[in-house]
């Protein structure tokens, strides 16, 4: 059974994605989860042939991707067993596309089960207003009580590097608001689509409408993207760029830095860039890698654990997408973070923390 398992933030962009994916491949059945209340989860079933069949489950955590994606196992299962090729799971709004994918595939172990892609589904001329936004899901009536604090540039960053497809998509709400409306929509739509393609380059970006193709899940890989402290990998400092519009810099330094400079750039940072994510090498806690993730204005800066426990050489790398991003001028400002000869001299563990001092170990 071919199965694609879908995530979004939004039921309408969701099922609007369901139906263009239905359009290329008619003869798959559609499995989809909503959150009814704090409690219960609704299950809907649709086969070629057969008339709809919903239910309700209980939602014994805070995960509706665990509890969704467990529910999914047993029912891919029984259809895989009776012939079904192909399977669509479109899950409830705000659930990690992530840990849905490792608790279907784990829950299946031995069933003829197995994600071969992973879709995002999303409305390309909101991408932005997703990103920058603060709001959380939980605010917004995504999230169950208990579930972790996700902004939405969270979710969305985290399923586009766990992705191999973007499957764009709207509600038709546009149409409503005429010829204006539309042509606004699509310039917008445009704009969206060439950040999705810088934001998620290994991934097939479809435009919305009937999907053209879809892309091959790869578990390392999707692994290695998702893994904290991640960046695009690049040769050396410098810009890469899949569009016109926005570009990625990448920054790389062998030499720690000092907490307080990096700190109070990477403020200034989260001013700018859509998207910073990286490792920090720290004076003052040099065996531990820092991992850093922003989506706008959010910044979540971890400890990851020691380099030597990824058996990794101690460097900073940080990527940084965005429009208008000055390469020169954000490396000249990154390089005025590094030690200097001085504080090196001073020993690099003897360096204050400042506003990483909760990160190092008691």
């Amino acid at each position: 059974m071919f199965v694609t398992l879908l995530s979004s933030l939004s039921t309408r962009v969701r099922d609007a994605a369901l139906g263009g994916l239905c359009a290329s491949v008619p003869d798959a059945v559609v499995l989809r989860y909503d959150l009814l209340h704090a409690g219960t989860l609704a299950a809907e079933l649709f086969r070629p042939g057969h008339a709809p069949a919903t239910r309700t489950l209980a939602l014994d955590h805070a995960c509706l991707a665990c509890t969704a994606a467990a529910d999914a196992a047993l029912v891919l299962a029984s259809l895989a067993d009776a012939g079904q090729e192909h399977a669509l799971l479109g899950l409830p709004p705000g659930a990690s596309s992530v840990k849905a994918q490792r608790v279907l595939e784990r829950r299946a172990a031995g069933d003829p089960v197995a994600v071969d892609s992973v879709a995002l589904a999303i409305d390309p001329s909101e991408v932005e207003q997703l990103i920058t936004s603060p709001y959380l899901l939980h605010s917004a009536g995504l999230l169950p009580e208990g579930a972790p604090c996700t902004g939405s540039g969270e979710f969305v960053t985290a399923a586009l590097s766990h992705a191999d497809t973007v499957l764009g998509a709207d509600d038709g709400v546009w149409a409503l608001l005429g010829d204006r409306g539309a042509a606004d929509y699509r310039t917008a739509s445009e704009r969206g689509l060439d950040l999705l393609r810088e934001l998620a380059p290994h991934a097939l970006v479809n435009a919305p409408g009937p999907v053209s193709a879809l892309g091959s899940f790869d578990r390392e890989e999707a692994a290695q993207r998702t893994t904290p402290g991640a960046a695009r990998p690049a040769a050396r400092n410098g810009t890469t760029s899949a569009g016109t519009t926005f570009t990625t810099v990448t920054l790389r330094s062998d030499r720690p830095l000092h907490p307080g400079r990096i700190y109070h750039l990477l403020q200034e940072l989260s001013r700018s860039a859509l998207w910073t994510r990286g490792q920090l090498w720290l004076g003052g806690c040099p065996t531990l890698k820092i991992a850093v993730q922003g989506a706008g204005p959010r910044l979540r800066i971890v400890a990851s654990g020691t380099w030597q426990d990824h058996g990794e050489a101690a460097e900073t790398v940080l990527a940084l997408t965005g429009e208008g991003l000055d390469a020169e001028l954000l490396q000249s400002a990154f390089a005025a973070c590094e030690l200097e000869d001085g504080e090196l001299a001073e020993g690099i563990a003897n360096v204050e923390l400042g506003p990483f001092r909760a990160l190092a170990p008691q």
